[in-house]
């Protein structure tokens, strides 16, 4: 554009010398097109800004993939496409992008970008308002209270006199006891319903006080905008997918255990408890769950037995499974009563060196080194307890060791010469 402008300033000074007037409106006319071609080739160059929605996520156990997808239409060409509102706590290194088959991707880059909320008057003002109304009708049943309090000590002070030289006719003291009887009821209703409405107007001030600040007070949010350059063999309508893993989403497995009758087997159902914390909108979207992870590492997910405290039934498991995936160990050691063994040790098999102690409550927690397979419980007078590591959990009831039945002494006898105590 530039250079456009120096061309034109140079056809100006060419033609200064001859036919000024004649040329001027010449002039202008050029220099006015030339400004409107150059800002035409700029806005046809526009960038394509667009947002998403989320079609579809998988859960997995420490997270979630999250997928959302747009159309748009893009020019035949180079199109720059800039994507707002990807929420700020996702894996940037897991970020992908897609377009259609005939199209293709140039340049992806990611830029963090801060929002600041407008502050919103017409609220603020609204609530100042209604602050201002509280206010001014707490003072006034401050007044009130003052004012009944005083007709209260002034009935009471005015009290008839029992004294002989000021003694009124009974008549007259039946209607003044009516009287303060029926005044000083009112008083105390009265003074009754201003401390009520006095905690009623301390709550809806407390409410409205915070209201005020957050109205006065923008609120700032940071989101991932995504500059996309794709080119396109044609114009066209554009599907683009923008897919991402976020550890702000996952799934838990919990069972359903139910039965009809003792003489019914028992019938389990595994359903998901499903944790999103993104800040993104998963209303109608393709859902599903994982028992695996997204590393690679896959972990079958099983019920763990729940023990009843049914003594010494169920004191080892022998069908458990090892799980390479389990990297601590924590758990409750017990006796076969349901109560907490202090002190109890804890090791591992295959690495003696790493072991721990239960503590007050009978719990421990150790973490498991490379290769530790298998855990061993022992405490005084109780059977050790051995089992592969198949949870991150495991609540162990110990079983009592054998008592002896009899226990034989044997005294070794001293031969040689013994002396008497002559004594």
């Amino acid at each position: 554009m530039s250079k456009v402008i120096l061309l034109s300033i140079e056809i100006f000074k060419f033609f200064k010398f001859y036919e000024m007037k004649k040329y001027c409106n010449l002039f202008k006319f050029f220099l006015v097109t030339s400004i409107l071609s150059v800002s035409f080739i700029y806005t046809s160059a526009q960038d394509k800004i667009t947002t998403t929605k989320v079609t579809e996520s998988t859960l997995y156990l420490n997270g979630a993939f999250v997928k959302r997808e747009a159309t748009l239409n893009v020019n035949k060409g180079k199109t720059k496409i800039i994507v707002e509102k990807i929420p700020r706590n996702i894996e940037l290194k897991t970020l992908r992008v897609e377009v259609d088959r005939s199209s293709s991707i140039l340049t992806l880059k990611p830029f963090l970008k801060t929002i600041k909320s407008k502050l919103d008057s017409v609220v603020k003002f609204t609530l100042y308002n209604k602050l201002q109304s509280l206010e001014k009708k707490q003072k006034v049943n401050e007044k009130r209270l003052v004012v009944l309090k005083e007709t209260e000590s002034l009935l009471k002070k005015n009290q008839p006199s029992f004294i002989k030289e000021y003694a009124i006719a009974t008549s007259e003291l039946i209607k003044i006891i009516d009287l303060n009887k029926t005044t000083l009821t009112e008083v105390y209703t009265a003074e009754i319903d201003i401390l009520e409405e006095h905690m009623t107007l301390q709550i809806r001030m407390k409410d409205i006080r915070p209201e005020i600040l957050k109205a006065q007070t923008p609120t700032i949010t940071e989101f991932i905008e995504l500059w996309i350059e794709v080119a396109s063999a044609s114009d066209r309508n554009l599907n683009l997918a923008v897919s991402y893993f976020t550890n702000h989403a996952s799934w838990k497995p919990l069972y359903d255990f139910r039965v009809e009758d003792v003489s019914k087997p028992i019938r389990a159902n595994l359903k998901a408890a499903v944790i999103q914390n993104t800040g993104e909108d998963w209303q109608d979207i393709k859902l599903s769950v994982s028992n695996g992870s997204p590393s690679g590492n896959e972990a079958y997910t099983k019920a763990q037995p729940w023990i009843l405290n049914f003594r010494r039934l169920m004191t080892n498991i022998p069908d458990k499974a090892y799980n390479p995936n389990i990297k601590h160990i924590s758990g409750h050691i017990t006796d076969s009563n349901g109560e907490s063994l202090i002190g109890a040790n804890i090791l591992i098999k295959e690495n003696s060196s790493i072991g721990t102690i239960t503590d007050i409550e009978g719990k421990f927690y150790l973490p498991v080194p490379s290769g530790g397979k298998t855990i061993i419980v022992s405490y005084a007078g109780y059977n050790s307890y051995e089992a592969p590591m198949s949870s991150d959990v495991m609540n162990i009831p110990m079983e009592e060791g054998r008592l002896l039945e009899e226990i034989v002494v044997t005294g070794l006898g001293v031969k040689g010469n013994q002396s008497k105590d002559p004594g």
